[in-house]
């Protein structure tokens, strides 16, 4: 367990985003997840 890991959340609407609906998978949709792995790719690479 990683008891001294630090945590981060972030949350998206469909408006973040620029979709009218998410749904339970819509980050691993190609169009609709777009910008939310952009910004896992960047968090993780910093």
């Amino acid at each position: 367990m990683l008891t001294n890991a630090r945590v981060t959340n972030q949350f998206y609407s469909p408006a973040d985003l620029g979709i009218s609906s998410l749904g339970h998978h819509g980050i691993f949709h190609r169009k609709k997840g777009k910008q939310t792995w952009e910004d896992m790719a960047d968090w993780l690479s910093s």
